[in-house]
């Protein structure tokens, strides 16, 4: 039997690598020709003109022995084999001269996110606090800084990068055993979480440029939460940080020219913003916003699963009629979320075109090759971003249609469960209430915990996966309306994250969050 799994799975495999490839070759004939008759009807000054600013480049560094050059003389200040005294005109030439105006040039557009990530080695590598700063600043100052104004209409990716770049610089960096400090301003009058809210509410502002601006807000937040003495948020930065998100979090419907993919997810960071900052200001708003969030059925499952989430950081008042009313409404995401996956897997099963033979939900091949397998993550964040390196475990799954419901409803149900007892010690609606009450939550969790087991099963193929799923919607719709849990008598506590071996790949499991869509 479970070789006619492993038969089906690689027949769906290969079915759907042959479709996708043709869809693939489709597509490039079709955007060749509409490519082709744009450039055909353009007047010649609309085809030969740029659409974006860029920045004039002196003709010596289009030579790439030149540029190579210049790299190395930078390197060898970096590292200190060439002191800054006799080597900041490199770094001048570099910077001013070269790699900025590099970035603003068209051609150069696929390699600016590379140059950022340049930038970020030179500064966690370099020995030489002098040096550290010297770089810094110029990131801060002159030509990055205009060219990610408004004003001037550099190709959003280049205003994109740079902002997050921005928002990725540190004033000391951190170590295995010590956090980073960002770097806290801009100049004296402008901390860099102010300079940050500047670009994200300026009316002219591109979305690329806010959602750099948020990632960089959210950055700072979880970081400095965490940090005492000068480097610690201040009042007067959270209050706007907190202003901010709230706005955002509470805004139903996108402003113009954002669609509602970009909107919900830019929604969601800014909720995972008020989770983390929910302790330090304006405790009552952050509650009363984020169970808004939960509750609102017009709001997408994967808003409220953060909003779940959120909820689960936030210190609230003791009350045992608060904490069953919270858990119960966290609880109805859960089983709202294996609703949601069940419908639209039913769908798939009842497509004209074949039903799930062959249909790989939207993966890309490199997901769906064979041997490949899941891992459980206990963690969400950006892979560029600093946070712990959570213990892992793989999981080699049978039938691989049933990837794209892991991998979402792992995130979802992992989100809600910290809604309802924390991450961490001392966090989760749990604790807001005693005794009875807090046992009937613990069992809650439990609930959610027999579908986290369901899904984490490697043999489970997806019909049998639907029919589970739509069995424990049930329960949790039950438990959410009143019914005491199932397992509300079992001592069984099943692994946390940290009882995993080390595993592989930091997005292959939780990385659902992290699309970008506008």
């Amino acid at each position: 039997m479970r070789q006619n799994h492993r038969a089906v799975a690689v027949t769906a495999t290969l079915h759907s690598h042959w479709v996708q490839f043709s869809y693939f070759l489709l597509a490039l004939m079709t955007a060749a020709v509409v490519v082709s008759l744009v450039l055909f009807m353009a007047s010649p000054s609309q085809a030969a003109g740029p659409r974006y600013q860029h920045l004039s480049l002196e003709e010596k560094y289009a030579s790439a022995n030149e540029v190579r050059k210049l790299k190395k003389e930078k390197d060898n200040v970096v590292s200190g084999r060439t002191p800054l005294s006799s080597g900041s005109a490199v770094l001048d030439e570099y910077y001013d001269k070269y790699l900025f105006r590099a970035m603003s040039r068209l051609s150069n557009l696929g390699r600016v996110s590379g140059w950022r990530r340049e930038i970020l080695k030179d500064l966690t590598s370099t020995k030489s606090p002098a040096v550290h700063k010297y770089i810094v600043d110029k990131v801060l100052g002159g030509i990055a800084i205009r060219m990610v104004l408004p004003k001037n209409k550099f190709n959003p990716a280049v205003r994109y990068n740079l902002v997050l770049l921005f928002g990725q610089l540190n004033q000391q960096e951190g170590s295995n055993s010590e956090l980073p400090i960002p770097q806290l301003s801009f100049r004296k009058d402008l901390s860099v979480i102010g300079g940050l809210i500047k670009l994200y509410e300026n009316p002219d502002q591109v979305d690329a440029v806010r959602v750099a601006a948020m990632l960089g807000l959210r950055r700072h937040v979880e970081i400095r939460t965490q940090l005492t003495g000068s480097a610690k948020l201040g009042p007067q930065d959270a209050e706007a940080v907190t202003k901010l998100a709230l706005d955002l979090a509470t805004a139903q419907q996108p402003p113009a020219g954002r669609n509602p993919s970009g909107h919900d997810w830019m929604r969601r960071r800014a909720v995972e913003i008020l989770g983390t900052l929910g302790s330090a200001e304006k405790d009552d708003e952050i509650e009363k916003a984020l169970t808004e969030i939960l509750s609102g059925v017009e709001n997408t499952i994967a808003l409220r699963c953060m909003a779940s989430n959120a909820l689960g950081q936030i210190k609230l008042e003791k009350s045992d009629e608060k904490a069953n009313l919270l858990s119960r409404a966290i609880v109805q995401v859960g089983a709202s979320a294996c609703d949601s996956e069940v419908a639209r897997l039913d769908e798939m099963f009842d497509a004209p075109s074949g039903g799930m033979m062959g249909e790989m939900g939207g993966y890309s091949m490199a997901q769906s090759m064979p041997g490949r397998g899941m891992m459980d993550d206990d963690s969400y964040f950006d892979g560029e971003e600093e946070g712990r390196q959570p213990r892992r475990r793989v999981v080699e799954i049978t039938d691989l249609r049933t990837v794209e419901t892991r991998r979402r409803l792992i995130h979802q149900l992992r989100c809600v469960k910290r809604g309802l007892t924390g991450k961490y010690k001392e966090q989760g609606v749990v604790q807001l209430a005693s005794g009875e009450m807090q046992e009937i939550i613990e069992g809650m969790a439990k609930q959610l915990d027999n579908v986290l087991d369901k899904l984490f099963e490697p043999e489970t193929v997806l019909e049998a996966l639907t029919e589970d799923l739509r069995e424990e919607a049930v329960r949790l719709t039950s438990v959410a309306n009143g019914a005491m849990p199932d397992v509300i008598a079992s001592s069984a506590t099943p692994a946390d994250a940290e009882d995993f071996t080390d595993g592989v790949d930091a997005d292959a499991l939780e990385g659902d969050d992290d699309f970008i869509e506008f």
